[in-house]
């Protein structure tokens, strides 16, 4: 994780650190902030299929299932 934070330091819309952030914290268990991290990346560029099936499944891991429908 250290990689992508300083990445995201140097360039703070490096979209493959934003992802890849998320990534990392959501296989720590820690949705929430990995939530953020998918959302700024689709800001960047909404045309990202697994980050929209990411951001779904990691509101489906908080109980948010109304709103993880539309990112599947």
């Amino acid at each position: 994780m250290p990689y992508y934070e300083q990445a995201l330091k140097f360039n703070p819309k490096e979209i493959y650190a934003l992802i890849g952030l998320a990534n990392a914290l959501y296989d720590l268990n820690e949705p929430l902030k990995a939530i953020d991290h998918y959302l700024e990346a689709l800001k960047i560029d909404d045309n990202l299929p697994d980050v929209h099936y990411n951001l779904a499944n990691a509101y489906f891991l908080l109980g948010k299932t109304t709103t993880s429908i539309p990112f599947y």
